[in-house]
Protein backbone atom coordinates (compact mmCIF):
# COMPACT_ATOMS: atom_id res chain seq x y z
CA UNK A 1 0.00 0.00 0.00
CA UNK A 2 2.74 2.56 0.86
CA UNK A 3 4.63 1.93 -2.32
CA UNK A 4 1.32 3.15 -4.30
CA UNK A 5 0.88 6.33 -2.29
CA UNK A 6 4.27 6.56 -2.84
CA UNK A 7 4.36 6.14 -6.78
CA UNK A 8 1.24 8.08 -7.14
CA UNK A 9 3.70 11.38 -4.69
CA UNK A 10 6.42 10.58 -7.26
CA UNK A 11 4.16 11.36 -10.06
CA UNK A 12 2.52 14.04 -8.83
CA UNK A 13 5.26 15.79 -8.13
CA UNK A 14 6.61 15.43 -11.55
CA UNK A 15 3.55 16.26 -12.94
CA UNK A 16 3.40 19.51 -11.32
CA UNK A 17 7.12 20.66 -11.87
CA UNK A 18 6.83 19.14 -15.10
CA UNK A 19 10.01 17.99 -15.39
CA UNK A 20 11.57 14.48 -13.95
CA UNK A 21 13.09 13.82 -10.81
CA UNK A 22 17.22 13.54 -11.34
CA UNK A 23 19.98 12.50 -9.05
CA UNK A 24 22.72 15.65 -8.13
CA UNK A 25 24.98 16.19 -10.44
CA UNK A 26 28.07 14.91 -9.54
CA UNK A 27 30.41 17.72 -10.21
CA UNK A 28 28.13 20.13 -8.07
CA UNK A 29 30.27 21.24 -4.83
CA UNK A 30 28.48 21.00 -1.67
CA UNK A 31 27.34 23.88 -0.06
CA UNK A 32 30.29 25.58 2.26
CA UNK A 33 29.62 25.39 5.60
CA UNK A 34 29.82 28.50 7.20
CA UNK A 35 31.62 29.06 10.82
CA UNK A 36 30.38 27.39 13.57
CA UNK A 37 29.28 29.47 16.24
CA UNK A 38 31.15 29.56 19.33
CA UNK A 39 29.63 31.16 23.14
CA UNK A 40 31.85 32.66 25.43
CA UNK A 41 31.25 35.23 28.74
CA UNK A 42 32.92 38.89 28.43
CA UNK A 43 33.40 40.47 32.15
CA UNK A 44 33.18 44.29 32.02
CA UNK A 45 35.53 45.59 34.89
CA UNK A 46 34.96 49.19 35.36
CA UNK A 47 37.96 51.07 37.67
CA UNK A 48 36.17 54.64 39.32
CA UNK A 49 39.60 55.39 40.32
CA UNK A 50 39.43 56.07 43.65
CA UNK A 51 35.76 57.53 43.57
CA UNK A 52 32.57 55.81 44.20
CA UNK A 53 30.84 54.09 41.62
CA UNK A 54 27.27 54.94 42.15
CA UNK A 55 25.75 55.01 38.58
CA UNK A 56 27.00 53.70 35.20
CA UNK A 57 26.32 53.84 31.28
CA UNK A 58 28.86 51.63 28.94
CA UNK A 59 27.70 51.11 25.17
CA UNK A 60 29.59 48.05 23.63
CA UNK A 61 29.29 47.57 20.01
CA UNK A 62 30.53 44.73 17.66
CA UNK A 63 32.67 46.03 14.56
CA UNK A 64 31.58 42.75 13.07
CA UNK A 65 28.39 41.08 12.21
CA UNK A 66 29.94 37.71 13.36
CA UNK A 67 29.79 38.68 16.54
CA UNK A 68 26.33 39.12 18.64
CA UNK A 69 25.53 39.71 22.45
CA UNK A 70 22.91 37.37 23.78
CA UNK A 71 22.85 37.93 27.47
CA UNK A 72 23.85 40.15 30.14
CA UNK A 73 24.33 39.01 34.06
CA UNK A 74 25.10 41.10 36.74
CA UNK A 75 28.31 42.14 38.74
CA UNK A 76 30.23 40.63 42.06
CA UNK A 77 30.07 43.66 44.01
CA UNK A 78 26.96 43.82 45.91
CA UNK A 79 26.08 47.24 44.51
CA UNK A 80 25.72 46.12 41.19
CA UNK A 81 24.95 42.59 41.61
CA UNK A 82 21.73 42.53 39.38
CA UNK A 83 22.20 42.93 36.12
CA UNK A 84 22.18 46.30 34.65
CA UNK A 85 19.24 48.11 32.35
CA UNK A 86 19.23 47.23 29.06
CA UNK A 87 17.27 47.00 25.87
CA UNK A 88 16.56 43.35 25.46
CA UNK A 89 15.67 44.18 21.94
CA UNK A 90 19.58 44.46 21.42
CA UNK A 91 19.82 41.26 22.58
CA UNK A 92 21.26 39.31 19.29
CA UNK A 93 22.55 42.48 17.95
CA UNK A 94 26.05 44.27 17.50
CA UNK A 95 25.44 47.05 20.20
CA UNK A 96 24.14 47.35 23.54
CA UNK A 97 23.95 50.30 26.48
CA UNK A 98 23.80 49.03 29.83
CA UNK A 99 23.67 51.02 32.69
CA UNK A 100 23.28 51.00 36.45
CA UNK A 101 23.02 52.91 39.51
CA UNK A 102 23.01 52.32 43.15
CA UNK A 103 21.78 53.61 46.71
CA UNK A 104 23.65 52.13 48.55
CA UNK A 105 26.33 53.23 51.01
CA UNK A 106 29.15 50.93 50.36
CA UNK A 107 30.16 50.90 46.35
CA UNK A 108 32.97 50.32 44.85
CA UNK A 109 36.17 52.85 44.70
CA UNK A 110 38.51 49.63 43.05
CA UNK A 111 38.29 48.04 39.96
CA UNK A 112 35.22 45.00 40.01
CA UNK A 113 33.23 43.23 37.63
CA UNK A 114 30.04 45.33 37.02
CA UNK A 115 27.90 43.01 34.64
CA UNK A 116 29.03 39.82 32.32
CA UNK A 117 27.88 39.92 28.87
CA UNK A 118 27.51 36.52 26.77
CA UNK A 119 28.45 36.72 23.21
CA UNK A 120 28.72 34.21 20.59
CA UNK A 121 30.89 34.68 17.78
CA UNK A 122 32.41 32.47 14.94
CA UNK A 123 35.92 31.08 14.70
CA UNK A 124 37.41 34.35 12.89
CA UNK A 125 35.50 36.45 14.47
CA UNK A 126 38.13 36.92 17.83
CA UNK A 127 36.55 38.80 20.92
CA UNK A 128 38.67 41.91 20.69
CA UNK A 129 36.04 42.79 18.06
CA UNK A 130 34.35 44.82 20.74
CA UNK A 131 34.35 48.07 21.25
CA UNK A 132 33.82 49.92 24.68
CA UNK A 133 32.81 53.96 24.68
CA UNK A 134 32.11 55.22 28.33
CA UNK A 135 28.57 57.32 28.05
CA UNK A 136 28.07 58.48 31.98
CA UNK A 137 29.66 57.63 35.35
CA UNK A 138 28.69 59.16 38.44
CA UNK A 139 29.22 59.06 42.53
CA UNK A 140 27.33 59.11 45.00
CA UNK A 141 26.28 62.81 44.73
CA UNK A 142 25.37 62.65 41.06
CA UNK A 143 28.79 64.24 40.32
CA UNK A 144 30.30 62.75 36.91
CA UNK A 145 33.19 60.86 37.45
CA UNK A 146 36.19 59.17 34.78
CA UNK A 147 36.45 55.53 34.74
CA UNK A 148 38.53 52.82 33.13
CA UNK A 149 36.59 50.46 31.54
CA UNK A 150 38.28 47.17 30.54
CA UNK A 151 36.50 43.64 28.94
CA UNK A 152 38.08 40.69 30.07
CA UNK A 153 37.34 36.91 29.12
CA UNK A 154 35.29 35.56 31.62
CA UNK A 155 37.97 32.87 32.09
CA UNK A 156 40.56 35.46 32.65
CA UNK A 157 42.15 36.55 29.58
CA UNK A 158 41.85 40.02 28.36
CA UNK A 159 40.51 40.65 25.48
Amino acid sequence: MWSIVRACLIAGLVAFNGDTLSAASPSAAPPSAAPEWRFSAVDVLVDPLGRDLAAYQIEVDAESDDLQIVGVEGGEHASFREPPYYDAAALGGGRIIIAAFSTSEQLPDVRSRVATLHVRWRAEAPLSKLHVDVQAAATTDGSPIKIAVELVAAHGGSR
